[in-house]
């Protein structure tokens, strides 16, 4: 087809469907621009919530870590003072102190878990 040929056309379109093409035509214009504007949008949003869930993974996973760290600490302090007071238990009995000094020994003992505290 010629130029002429293509001009012609256009023109019986147009005097046929008159403007209603050119409206036709802008507003699949416009919604294939918002379209994209939405697709731009929802990229950037989901990118965002990617983000934020891997951020959250990563607050998790660290506070696990302390949290078990904690928890390491807590068990040997428990076996530090369990071995304190079996070692107490072993002296007092080879010793066979007597009655008030188990006591005092137990209330010293009590005293220093207390002061020890985590």
């Amino acid at each position: 087809m010629n130029e002429n040929s293509k001009h012609s056309i256009e023109q019986i379109r147009d005097l046929i469907f008159g403007e209603q093409i050119t409206e036709y035509q802008k507003m699949i214009t416009n919604l294939t621009k918002e379209c994209s504007n939405l697709k731009k949008r929802l990229d950037t949003l989901e990118k965002k919530y990617q983000e934020a869930i891997e951020q959250l993974n990563s607050e998790n996973s660290a506070k696990h870590s302390e949290s078990e760290s904690r928890r390491q600490e807590l068990l040997e302090y428990i076996r530090k003072v369990q071995n304190e007071f079996d070692h107490k238990i072993e002296e007092l009995m080879e010793q066979k102190v007597d009655k008030s000094e188990i006591g005092q020994a137990f209330i010293d003992w009590g005293m220093k878990v207390k002061k020890q505290r985590i």
